[in-house]
């Protein structure tokens, strides 16, 4: 029986993927595009993988201490990224008996293909003659090695040739099954599989710095999780390089990790392969407790959404991450420290898997992050691009989402070029006060149907109050968000009297404006100013006595956070006397009768004076449904009726309103309520 020396038997397996950048250089490999399939089951086992470090004949095969037994980085690697679901456990590191590299007999040009199967076949001829391959053939129930009831392959393959620059692929690029030399339990021989599925190959240059390590563990770990869990690349396609940095440092299965320590899978990836923990928001959820995704927090996932004009199933997903919880693989994240930070996902509506999970499109990727620092207008040049910080919710990109490539695949140029690709700009802090809405850069707008994918369509998704109290991270998700707050409320003086106007909200489901003089409310309105007849303003004034803001509500009712406040020191109209309406605009408008009514109704309304009236009905979602009256009436008292015959049971709302004489100029409201029940 050969056996491998006691020193190279180790522990711990890796789990993955295709092809990854190295920091010492830009070089990709083709590889297939692939995908996590979604499934309602957890993805689960145990495995144990060997690696076989190679090396060209003409250096020494000297190993730095650090690749010496690395399973244990495996082990907890595999065990964090799947929650405990999958386990890597090294079966041993193959090298020469006087611990070297094995050393290729066979000279190849190394900067073209990964490597010749030429060369895989002598480097495993040359182990064969040293190892019992049938050692590491224990995937059968009784954990014995050989035992009978394992299936005669050795479990997995990790090929390591410690030379050029890094690139990696998939399966051992045999043609066919290598057959050893030692005999199986119940007849034949051991094989090494040719199956994607059964191994992958790498090659990177040997370096003395330490975080080399993490180097080689970056490139195994992707390249298990394209042969293991049939992952996609994220940032490349081959040789030819996306314009895009994917998913940045965030992703193992997109480039580099930060300070070259490899991230484990993002929450759409995990949720995919059944790990971690995920809750569905289907209402507006107020002041949520988070809790870190990869210490067993939930992520929060809004959707499916389905829009008119937006491209079908989008979701966001919404996960919050701190770096100082003892899990190394996120301990260089980008994030604020003991505050964390929260990341938003954006799901195309793309299925993960399959051909149609194609990520050359950076404006809409099957997988995508809302980066908080927002998306910009930029300039591309031969060899550059620039950011002018002109902000472009619709078209723009933000900064994981450009970077010049050129015609060899390399990058030339972009905001993280040549170093980790991702900063503190990306996650929302629970410091910044920034927020995630329909109006904010980024927005939570949806990506329309047709080409190029703009990211124009109304949502309603919205995160916001990102805050840490007390060492709690909360935040508020709306799946149904009210409008955005109304933007620059201004106050100035128009004949002597207040004058407000303030910046329009652009929500398609907008309804209408409240604005409120020292907290109660004195107009409803579409308009964007409003004139308060009531308030002169005063030229030298003392403290303000009236202050100013306005709200929004959109047709589901929801009502926006309040404007900023405006004060101003004002006398009350003539004839005012504390607590009454001015005598010359007064109106009343008395509650209808019967309430609730069918079909007829009745209400009354009294003038102060001559007015242009109008009296509008609308239902709950904003409609007009009837047109009571629209012309002048002289002062004095008048009776309106209200015939339903033709309308559906429900709450409707009574409008009256006195216009300026040039009818554009909502002066004073009033509102009734009225119940139709048939």
């Amino acid at each position: 029986m050969k056996n491998p020396p006691p020193s190279k038997v180790a522990g711990l397996l890796l789990s993955f993927f295709i092809l990854l950048t190295s920091a010492n250089s830009q070089e990709r490999f083709q590889e297939p595009a692939f995908s996590p399939q979604q499934s309602p089951t957890t993805v689960s086992g145990t495995l144990r993988p060997i690696i076989i470090y190679a090396v060209d004949s003409d250096m020494t095969g000297i190993l730095p201490s650090y690749l010496i037994n690395p399973f244990n980085d495996f082990t907890d690697y595999f065990s964090r990224a799947s929650f405990g679901a999958y386990q890597v456990y090294g079966a041993g590191v193959l090298t020469q008996p006087n611990g070297k590299a094995f050393i290729s007999r066979i000279r190849y040009d190394w900067q073209g293909f990964i490597v010749e199967d030429s060369v895989v076949l002598d480097i495993l001829d040359q182990a064969d003659a040293v190892y019992d391959f049938g050692e590491f053939d224990n995937d059968g129930l009784d954990n014995i090695p050989n035992s009978g009831d394992d299936d005669g392959y050795v479990d997995y393959v990790i090929f390591s040739f410690l030379n050029y620059a890094a690139r990696g692929t998939i399966g051992l690029v045999i043609s066919s099954d290598y057959v050893t030399d030692d005999e199986r339990n119940g007849g034949g021989k051991i094989r090494i599989s040719a199956s994607n599925n059964k191994g992958v190959i790498m090659r990177k240059d040997l370096s003395d710095n330490v975080k080399e390590q993490y180097d080689y563990l970056e490139i195994w770990f992707h390249e298990m999780g394209h042969s293991l869990f049939n992952l996609p690349d994220i940032d490349h396609g081959g040789f030819t390089s996306y314009n895009h940095y994917g998913l940045g440092g965030f992703e193992v299965m997109s480039t580099l990790g930060f300070e070259y320590v490899p991230s484990p899978f993002n929450p759409a990836f995990c949720k995919a392969l059944g790990w971690g923990t995920f809750f569905s928001v289907n209402s507006n959820l107020l002041n949520y407790q988070l809790s870190d995704f990869y210490g067993g927090g939930a992520t929060l996932e809004i959707g499916p959404l389905n829009k008119t004009g937006a491209h079908p199933n989008q979701k966001f997903m919404i996960s919050y991450h701190r770096n100082n919880l003892g899990n190394v693989w996120v301990s260089e994240w980008p994030v604020d420290g003991e505050n964390g930070g929260v990341m938003i996902w954006h799901l195309s509506g793309d299925p993960i898997g399959g051909l149609s999970a194609n990520y050359s499109n950076s404006m809409k990727m099957p997988i995508d992050i809302e980066a908080a620092h927002g998306k910009f207008q930029w300039i591309t040049c031969t060899d550059s691009v620039s950011n002018t910080f002109v902000a472009d919710p619709v078209f723009g990109y933000d900064s994981l989402e450009i970077r010049k490539i050129g015609t060899n695949g390399k990058e030339l140029q972009g905001p993280y070029f040549g170093r980790d690709k991702g900063s503190h700009g990306i996650p929302f802090m629970p410091t910044s006060g920034k927020e995630f809405t329909s109006t904010s850069n980024p927005s939570s707008a949806l990506y329309a149907s047709y080409l190029p994918h703009p990211q124009n369509i109304f949502s309603d998704v919205a995160v916001k109050n990102i805050v840490r109290v007390n060492n709690v991270t909360r935040a508020s998700l709306y799946v149904n968000a009210p409008p955005a707050a109304p933007a620059n409320l201004q106050l100035s003086s128009l004949n002597g009297y207040v004058h407000l106007t303030w910046d329009a909200n652009n929500e398609p489901d907008f309804v209408t404006y409240y604005v409120r003089r020292n907290g109660s409310i004195l107009d409803s309105t579409t308009s964007t100013q409003f004139t308060d007849f009531e308030a002169m303003l005063i030229s030298n004034p003392p403290t303000p006595n009236a202050y100013y803001f306005v709200t929004a509500r959109d047709n589901a009712y929801n009502v926006s956070d309040p404007s900023n406040t405006v004060g101003a020191s004002v006398r009350w109209e003539a004839y005012k006397k504390p607590g009454e309406q001015s005598r010359t605009q007064s109106f009343t408008v008395s509650e209808s009768f019967p309430n609730p009514f069918n079909p007829l109704t009745f209400f009354n309304i009294e003038l102060g004076r001559d007015a242009f009236v109008r009296i509008t009905i609308v239902d709950m979602l904003g409609k007009e449904v009837a047109l009571l009256a629209n012309e002048k009436h002289n002062a004095g008292s008048y009776r309106f009726s209200f015939n339903a015959n033709y309308l559906t049971s429900g709450m409707y709302f009574c409008r009256v309103a006195l216009l300026s004489p040039n009818e554009t100029t909502v002066l004073h409201s009033k509102v009734i309520r009225m119940v139709l029940m048939k």
